[in-house]
C-alpha cells in the first residue's frame, strides 16, 4: 500500500500539486468539478503515472440505474491490491494462532 501512495505523491508533487487525467477521462465522466486535477498534455510529468484507467461500476439491470465511472491510477491499483492482501491475510490467518500471539 505504501508504494501505492508513494507512486501516486510522486506524480502529484512532479505536476504542481494536480493528479494529471487522460483527457478522454475528462469527457466520459460529466458534471464533475476538478479543482485538483488537470488534463494530460506535451509538459506533463510522469503521465504513465497518473489517472490513465477508467473503471466503470454498474450494478442492477439498467445501466441507468447504478454507474460509477472511476479515475485510477497505477499507484490506486497497487493501493487496492494492498488492501487485498491485507484482508486475505487476516482472513486465513487462524484464530487459536492469533489468540496465542496477543495471549489472551
Amino acid at each position: 500500500m505504501f508504494l501505492g501512495h508513494l507512486l501516486n505523491n510522486i506524480v502529484v508533487f512532479s505536476n504542481d500539486n494536480k493528479m494529471p487525467v487522460d483527457g478522454n477521462e475528462f469527457a466520459v465522466i460529466p458534471n464533475r468539478i476538478f479543482y485538483n486535477y488537470v488534463a494530460i498534455d506535451k509538459e506533463t510529468n510522469i503521465p504513465f503515472l497518473s489517472d490513465i484507467f477508467i473503471i466503470r461500476i454498474v450494478a442492477g439491470p439498467l445501466k441507468s440505474m447504478f454507474s460509477i465511472d472511476l479515475m485510477v491510477s497505477v499507484g490506486d491499483l497497487i493501493v487496492v491490491l494492498g488492501i487485498i492482501f491485507v484482508i486475505l491475510g487476516t482472513v486465513r490467518y487462524p484464530v487459536e494462532k492469533r489468540r496465542k500471539a496477543v495471549k489472551l
